[in-house]
């Protein structure tokens, strides 16, 4: 990875620099002097140098075609310059502070500009008029990213209230939003193919969205710092996404949440963050002070195989110059690409994981990973063990036996034509089969035939598809459990409302409210969203499914059963009580929803059933009976 240094006058300090122009071979700086500085990556001295502004330039961005430049200032006031002219063509004021963060439409013959600011405000402009045309309001923090969808008609927003809210421009109205308690929003990216979007946070990891569920489709593993800046490699994949900390660059797939490569850099305030196609270059830029540092690397020496497994080591860091001063021996051990694999030492992951593991009610969904590639390294060794008998046998197999086996070819083909096309051993239902149970006893010295390989390999053919499947319903569960464990109860059920899953709903109340566990700090609101997902389950065809409904409903009733009945049922004193006639409406919604439990399918069928289900289906229709009659509500079943 190389790096070239540019400087700007001795006592500016640099506040910000970006890439833009064709193929980001255009570097432009502000400082709080009120300058801008542009150079050509090719050369160290200053292309151009822009004043005038009416305070420090706190951000900047080009256009599509990068034949002007936006830059916003601490006063909030964003200054359109002319690069041709180097004049000042427009000026934008509505910020009331700083602004933060700029994002222009990329798609030339556009006219849109995003700006947020410390105001709390994320205002959308039209750069032919000069003109605000609209202003979202919601943010209660500073923004610390805004963008465009490739479509120009949605904005994402994000920043330190933890919130991210994706806006209808045309409507001016919040489609989706997704809050993070105690974290900060701190870079967004849509995806420019799929209908997705990714975040950084503080937390130290990445969230990707499916933007039409409105739905989190990963979160990646905890970085080493907040991650600050991504961008998605569109040439190539769409689903590659390189993701830059203040002290590494990541790249991962972000569909199936694997980690493909890791460049390791010196802590850095990164800026900007590009991939120069033509070029075929990864650029990053960074600032200290009055100097921005460019790194590049080739994108041939990235890995971007997946079939490669990047396992976290503790090993140190070679740098480009330790690799020169190895022998030539040695270099050629090394691998091609400047990446490394992690930093993590087993002693951090090891802190990590009982971390996670402690007051865990969804440990046991969090295990199934490491109890697949447990299953998958025992599959493996017995196609070792099966492929090293078979040679064994071949070995060992005399002429003499081989002679027989040709002599009773042809009856053994007409024995296996005769198996193949029979399924049932056809006999008098009153007579002995003249079976003998040895003859089905197994031969453990006999090799394993041919059918038992290719059943193995069937088996194993599906195993990445079954690991795909258990790793989004973790990441899944892990936005569930980040709210689950901070208490905030509202938060985790409205998470748990985006999931599309019956699996992932089951994982969740099978593993707290149907083993009890917080049910009592619970409200009415919260009882009425849950009861539909019982609902779910209880009409499924899996037992653990029906279980997980019957159970979360039975504690719920046993919590807040007597309490809604005294609400519906005692009498009021006189007066009006508003507040009491507002609990009313909520425990009458309540009820709605215990009433179509009653009557649904799935839990007539679970009464009829025998075991488990059918006796906590008996206990649970007792308190629905008791429930319903005293709120006066007629037992009605289809």
């Amino acid at each position: 990875m190389k790096q070239n240094d540019y400087q700007v006058t001795s006592g500016a300090k640099i506040t910000c620099a970006k890439f833009g122009g064709p193929n980001y071979q255009l570097l432009a700086s502000g400082d709080d002097q009120r300058n801008i500085n542009l150079w050509k990556l090719s050369k160290c001295l200053p292309k151009m140098v822009i004043n005038g502004h009416t305070s420090g330039v706190s951000e900047l961005v080009f256009s599509a075609s990068a034949e002007q430049i936006y830059a916003g200032t601490y006063g909030g006031t964003v200054h359109i310059w002319d690069l041709a002219t180097k004049k000042e063509v427009g000026k934008l004021q509505g910020h009331a502070t700083k602004c933060t963060t700029l994002n222009s439409d990329q798609m030339n013959g556009s006219s849109l500009l995003v700006t947020g600011s410390e105001d709390t405000k994320v205002k959308v402009w039209d750069i032919r008029t000069n003109k605000c045309t609209q202003t979202f309001r919601e943010h209660t923090g500073v923004i610390n990213s805004c963008q465009l969808s490739p479509d120009s008609k949605w904005v994402a927003s994000g920043g330190e209230d933890g919130s991210l809210k994706i806006w209808d421009i045309a409507s001016g109205k919040v489609l989706s939003q997704f809050t993070f308690p105690g974290q900060a929003v701190t870079c967004i990216q849509y995806n420019p193919q799929n209908l997705a979007l990714a975040n950084g946070s503080t937390d130290k990891t990445v969230k990707y969205w499916d933007l039409e569920q409105f739905a989190n489709i990963n979160v990646t593993p905890i970085d080493t710092s907040a991650i600050t800046n991504l961008t998605f490699d569109e040439e190539r994949n769409s689903e590659y996404l390189f993701a830059a900390s203040s002290e590494n660059i990541k790249l991962w797939n972000i569909e199936t949440n694997k980690l493909l490569d890791c460049l390791s850099i010196i802590p850095k305030s990164i800026s900007d963050l590009k991939i120069a196609n033509e070029e075929k270059f990864l650029l990053m830029s960074a600032i200290s002070n009055n100097t921005i540092s460019v790194w590049y690397t080739p994108l041939e020496n990235i890995n971007f195989d997946e079939s490669i497994d990047i396992i976290p080591s503790s090993d140190s860091i070679k740098t480009s110059q330790d690799q020169y001063m190895m022998p030539s021996s040695m270099q050629q051990q090394q691998p091609k690409s400047n990446f490394v694999k992690s930093q993590q030492t087993s002693e951090e992951i090891e802190r990590q994981r009982q971390k996670q593991l402690k007051e865990n009610p969804f440990g046991q969904v969090q295990q199934q990973q490491q109890q697949i590639n447990y299953q998958q390294q025992q599959q493996q060794d017995i196609q070792q063990q099966q492929q090293l008998q078979n040679d064994q046998l071949q070995r060992k197999t005399s002429n003499s036996f081989a002679q027989q086996l040709q002599q009773s070819n042809s009856q053994g083909d007409a024995e296996m034509a005769d198996l193949s096309r029979a399924t049932y051993i056809r006999a008098p239902q009153d007579k002995p089969l003249g079976l003998e149970l040895k003859n089905f006893d197994q031969d453990t010295q006999a090799a394993p035939q041919k059918r038992d390989l290719e059943i193995i390999n069937e088996i194993m053919g599906q195993h990445s598809t079954l690991v795909g499947v258990i790793q989004r319903r973790i990441s899944s569960i892990n936005v569930i459990q980040n709210w689950w464990g901070k208490g905030n109860i509202t938060s985790a059920i409205n998470a748990l409302n985006m999931m599309n899953d019956t699996s992932i709903v089951m994982d969740v109340l099978n593993n707290t409210f149907a083993e009890n566990q917080k049910v009592d700090v619970l409200n009415y609101e919260n009882i009425a969203q849950i009861i539909p997902h019982a609902i779910n389950l209880v009409n499924s065809k899996y037992e653990t499914h029906i279980l997980a409904g019957l159970k979360t409903t039975l504690n719920i009733l046993k919590q807040w059963g007597p309490n809604m009945i005294q609400i519906k049922t005692v009498p009021v004193s006189g007066g009006v009580d508003l507040a009491r006639e507002e609990r009313v409406k909520k425990v009458d919604v309540c009820i709605e929803h215990f009433m179509k439990y009653f009557q649904s399918k799935g839990f007539q069928k679970a009464l009829k059933r025998e075991g488990e289900v059918e006796e906590v289906a008996q206990v649970l229709h007792n308190h629905l009976q008791n429930l319903l009659n005293k709120t006066r509500r007629e037992l009605e079943t289809d």
